[in-house]
């Protein structure tokens, strides 16, 4: 039997504005504390983040693969269509500021549905490991 390593986790800090058409949520905002986990086992991710949105919905993503995963039935499902999010790597003498975007589909009894946008910002202190898995999947870093 083969017993995988905990991963590492990261620990920073949120920053999501709402950038869609509800007008419920028009330019809301928020600040929360965060972690990024190095592998989730049980998605197959690396680099992934858990957040829940304004509206309650929690999701999970990978800012390494640009997959979205939301919250159906306890269970996180990956979510093909009409879901994005996108990162790059602000790297400073002691800060790595992610700067992105997070957009998905959320879709209502009938033919309901609208699609939910957020800018978001994760900041995490300067870390080696974490860098290295940047760098190892070619992902965008602007440096200081």
């Amino acid at each position: 039997m083969r017993v995988n390593r905990p991963p590492d986790r990261y620990c920073g800090n949120l920053h999501l504005k709402y950038k869609g058409r509800n007008n419920n949520f028009f330019q809301a905002r928020k600040l929360s504390k965060t972690v990024i986990i190095e592998i989730d086992y049980n998605l197959k991710e690396e680099l992934v983040v858990s957040l829940t949105t304004f509206d309650g919905t929690e999701i999970k993503f990978s800012m390494i693969s640009s997959n979205l995963y939301m919250k159906v039935n306890g269970k996180y499902e990956l979510q093909e269509t009409q879901n994005f999010c996108s990162f790059q790597l602000l790297l400073t003498d002691k800060l790595m500021l992610f700067e992105g975007f997070i957009s998905y589909q959320k879709n209502f009894e009938g033919p309901f549905s609208f699609i939910e946008d957020f800018e978001a910002t994760i900041t995490v202190n300067e870390n080696p490991s974490l860098l290295q898995t940047w760098i190892k999947h070619e992902q965008i870093i602007i440096a200081n």
